[in-house]
């Protein structure tokens, strides 16, 4: 593993690429309002979880199942890491967070989705939340890997 893979934070990589994209796309006047909508969302939406300690709000990991408009409504911040596992492959290498899980004894039979979660965990490129709420609507895998 090296070194840079610990200091880096994928919450803030992700911001910024969000704040990068829709600077780009609201050059174009062509582009859909739908697409505009979904990247200041999104933005918005790490951008939030970035600043939920200096606002003094609560940080709360949740899975897909879970009400996060509950926990909007309480005046806290959700945060779906699972989001990170799904985009993070796409202009990423993750080798270095699968290798992270595997040397922390997961087998590469578990699932990829959970494996890169706990990598990311480990490599400390995850910012941990205050608590979780979570169901157990979803898979077990999820729920191993929880306690990390």
């Amino acid at each position: 593993m090296t070194k840079a893979i610990q200091e880096r934070n994928l919450v803030e990589e992700h911001f910024k690429l969000y704040e990068f994209v829709l600077s780009e796309i609201q050059k174009n006047p062509a582009t859909p309002k739908s697409d505009l909508l979904y990247y200041q969302f999104m933005r918005d939406y790490y951008s939030n979880i970035l600043t939920a300690r200096e606002q003094n709000k609560p940080l709360v990991l949740y899975n897909i199942y879970s009400q996060c408009e509950i926990l909007y409504a309480m005046d806290l911040v959700p945060y779906l890491q699972g989001h990170l596992n799904l985009i993070t492959p796409l202009h990423n290498d993750c080798t270095d967070f699968f290798d992270l899980s595997k040397g922390h004894g997961v087998p590469s039979e578990i699932c990829s989705y959970e494996r890169l979660r706990l990598g990311m965990t480990l490599a400390k490129g995850l910012i941990p939340p205050d608590f979780m709420v979570v169901t157990n609507l979803y898979c077990t895998g999820n729920h191993m890997m929880l306690d990390y």
